[in-house]
């Protein structure tokens, strides 16, 4: 359930993040959740992504080991991935103060998407397969 006054917090205090140049990439979690906005921003940007979704809070994580894939692609709203520079971290921080943020991974020059539900491994795919998926019909 998405809690509209929390979400225009976080919207409003995204958006100054955004415009102090502070987030270097933001993508929802709408279509296809948390893994798909992960595989879509390796595309936008031609890095890999190293992550560990374990720590993020909702009622997945309850059945994650039954269920990983309510964890990777629950559709749930008022979430993003956002990356930003090591250096601008402690900004990003204080910019969203009071917000639910979690860190959850690093980019990485290694062209895939690797994702662990609680340090157990439960994506590991290259950005040439996920382009491919991309970009061919479903038959």
């Amino acid at each position: 359930d998405v809690d509209l006054e929390a979400a225009g917090r976080l919207y409003r205090a995204l958006a100054r993040a955004i415009s102090g140049r502070i987030v270097r990439s933001c993508h929802d979690c709408s279509d296809g959740g948390v893994a798909v906005a992960l595989a879509e921003s390796c595309l936008g940007g031609r890095l890999g992504v190293k992550a560990d979704l374990g720590g993020l809070p909702g009622r997945w994580l309850e059945s994650a080991d039954r269920h990983p894939a309510r964890a990777l692609f629950s559709e749930s709203g008022g979430r993003f991935v956002v990356s930003v520079r090591r250096e601008d971290r402690e900004r990003f921080e204080e910019t969203l103060t009071g917000l639910p943020i979690r860190w959850v991974g690093e980019t990485t020059a290694e062209r895939s998407l690797v994702v662990a539900l609680s340090g157990v491994g439960a994506v590991r795919v290259g950005l040439d397969d996920i382009e491919r998926a991309f970009k061919t019909p479903i038959a």
